[in-house]
């Protein structure tokens, strides 16, 4: 029958991705533009397109139903999964098949624009309820954590003269948007599923390894937005405390914004009634000691160099020998360096 041959026309990708076939069923573009995301293939060219056509789908909140099934919704945090596992940056060691020339290369650019318009789509679903519950479940938080690390270390890869380090960065506060806006969208509950049903710690330890300070701060941000949940305090700070180790390595870092927010968890944590016995108490309280004299040299520090700066722009002269001369002070010459 015709329905049956049509049913069976719809199966196959290259007549999905042909125009035809949408005119022929008299059907809209956003209608098309869905099963053709979901049938894509090719190359990251040809993936950036389908993503721009699904930009275009979420434009309108009356579109959006569209997008929230479960075939939708699954393939979005498979493509995560995917984009996670592969590296963008052609110098790195596990480039999939991307040119060896960084400049201004299509695939490359393609590739991560695929990644930015991934979570153009995502956010409108985020605020979505059925949505982000069928994405939670289905591990979008682990999988946006994993792409976080990918597009960093992808960052880090990148020669220092590539002309797309702006877009790595993009990559990576657009997917920590994203994870930012599951947190605040479930109070917490996707952190809780991500520590309790996947290897949310592991994962959470890495991003807080001694190589990965950029990704220090944010790690710290996304535990402190999570620890308004009370049942997120009760899983970092359990019969084990599987947090406290992720803590303690912030507490260490040398982003001072990452110790800072780390301290604020570490004391959230303690003044949760019944979180920690006397002995993690007094530990937990041990390790914040050395806050505030953190923070008043960090404050030091930054005057110091506000003041440096003040003076080489009011009354400095930079001399032949790199040295930095302060007119009507008694420090003759600050180091450019140290300032």
């Amino acid at each position: 029958s015709l329905e049956s041959y049509l049913q069976a026309l719809l199966r196959l990708p290259p007549v999905i991705q042909d125009d035809t076939i949408w005119g022929f069923l008299d059907a809209d573009l956003a209608t098309a533009f869905v099963p053709r995301f979901l049938c894509r293939s090719g190359t990251p060219i040809v993936i950036e397109k389908c993503f721009a056509n699904l930009e275009r789908v979420t434009a309108k909140d009356a579109n959006l139903f569209r997008l929230v099934n479960n075939a939708v919704l699954d393939e979005l945090v498979v493509f995560a999964q995917t984009e996670a596992n592969e590296a963008a940056c052609a110098d790195s060691p596990q480039n999939n098949g991307l040119p060896q020339t960084q400049t201004q290369s299509p695939l490359l650019q393609a590739k991560l624009h695929c990644r930015l318009r991934f979570c153009t789509v995502l956010r409108p679903l985020i605020s979505h309820d059925s949505a982000r519950r069928t994405l939670v479940e289905g591990g979008v938080f682990g999988a946006l954590i994993a792409l976080l690390c990918r597009a960093s270390e992808d960052y880090e890869a990148a020669p220092s003269d590539d002309s797309f380090g702006e877009v790595y960065r993009s990559v990576i506060v657009a997917v920590t948007d994203c994870l930012q806006r599951l947190l605040e969208n479930t109070q917490g509950g996707a952190m809780l599923r991500f520590c309790q049903e996947e290897d949310g710690f592991a994962a959470l330890r890495r991003m807080a390894a001694v190589e990965s300070v950029p990704l220090h701060s944010i790690a710290a941000s996304l535990v402190w937005h999570s620890l308004h949940n009370p049942d997120v305090v009760s899983v970092f700070s359990g019969t084990s405390a599987r947090g406290f180790p992720l803590l303690g390595r912030l507490l260490q870092s040398s982003d001072l914004r990452a110790r800072i927010l780390a301290a604020l968890c570490v004391s959230s944590t303690v003044r949760h009634e019944g979180a920690l016995d006397e002995v993690q108490r007094e530990e937990a309280l041990k390790a914040l000691e050395g806050v505030p004299a953190d923070l008043d040299t960090a404050e030091d520090e930054a005057i110091r160099r506000t003041a440096v700066v003040l003076a080489d722009r009011a009354h400095g002269c930079l001399t032949a020998n790199g040295s930095l001369r302060v007119e009507g002070t008694h420090n003759t010459a600050v180091d450019r360096d140290t300032a």
